[in-house]
């Protein structure tokens, strides 16, 4: 199956395979905000993952990821070693984006050769005569580069509040949370999150985390995205929809600007199992939950702006 795989997503699976095999997700306490390119335009999917994983592996600090002709182009270099070596050297990595090109025309597709078109000729026209090539690039992250201007972390004095505001307005609006106990679940016949109370857990880094992930979950419910929860636990059901659940918890941790921690994931051991087994099956279940968590990311943050809208007009 891994043959099928490109550049960056080889990298991607290899990545993540690497922290299971070490007996973790997330390096314990990384904070990162997005991934994104100098102009402050965001990764998502597959690329937000990869980057992530390779900063959290390589200790990088920056979130910011440069190609080497804009790193030339803006009068920047490298830096080096204390033994001269270039820092840059094998240090890039794949991003992938894709491109849709038109038989008929030879060049890339528009939608203005649809306009005098009907329907039916435009779907004929899309079928026979427009297809999609994956192409990737290099980036290196900022960290590695000479004379780079500092990045300022945005999300600093009010990020408890946004997050505490949102978790909640979910649940006044989307789904109810319930204090108390020692387990921390979603629970799909009752449509309800159960947290245990915030005080029980280590820092609110965790707290959040683990928060995050449930909400993740919850929105698995049919009126909602519409996701399988049938599975039980030790099931490949039960395995991608924990996988989905945490890879969401990581992208919506960034839009938030908080850290993600290994150590909010109950009973690691046996998740961690479970996802190198699914895995090393069929590496396309990564690159499945990666989307489906991206679903989950951009529901939650539309959630948070309707949410915020709604408790603005009956603050007023």
């Amino acid at each position: 199956m891994e043959e099928k795989l490109s550049k960056a997503q080889k990298m991607l699976v290899d990545t993540l395979m690497e922290n299971l095999d070490k007996g973790c997700v997330w390096k314990q306490g990384w904070k990162g905000g997005y991934m994104m390119s100098p102009n402050g335009k965001p990764y998502r999917g597959d690329n937000e993952l990869l980057l992530s994983l390779v900063s959290m592996a390589r200790g990088y600090e920056d979130c910011r990821w440069m190609t080497f002709n804009a790193m030339k182009k803006a009068g920047l270099s490298f830096k080096r070693d204390e033994e001269g070596k270039c820092l840059g050297t094998n240090a890039g990595v794949p991003v992938e984006y894709f491109e849709t090109y038109d038989k008929m025309t030879h060049k890339a597709f528009t939608r203005a050769t649809l306009e005098d078109m009907d329907t039916d000729e435009a779907k004929k026209y899309l079928r026979d005569n427009v297809y999609t090539v994956r192409k990737y690039y290099m980036v290196f992250n900022c960290s590695l580069i000479k004379d780079m201007p500092e990045y300022i972390v945005k999300h600093t004095e009010n990020i408890n509040d946004r997050i505490d505001e949102f978790i909640g307005n979910w649940s006044e609006s989307e789904c109810e949370i319930v204090y108390g106990g020692g387990e921390a679940c979603y629970v799909p016949m009752k449509d309800e999150i159960h947290l245990p109370v915030r005080k029980n857990f280590v820092s609110d880094d965790d707290f959040y985390g683990v928060a995050l992930h449930e909400i993740a979950h919850s929105t698995g419910a049919k009126e909602r995205l519409n996701r399988d929860l049938s599975g039980h636990f030790g099931s490949k059901t039960y395995a991608q929809e924990e996988l989905i659940a945490e890879i969401a918890s990581l992208f919506i941790g960034q839009e938030f600007g908080v850290a993600i921690t290994e150590s909010h994931i109950e009973n690691s051991a046996a998740y961690i199992d479970s996802w190198k087994v699914a895995i090393k099956e069929n590496p396309n279940a990564l690159f499945k939950a990666v989307t489906e968590a991206s679903k989950i990311c951009k529901y939650m943050t539309d959630a948070e702006e309707r949410m915020s809208a709604k408790s603005g007009l009956i603050a007023a």
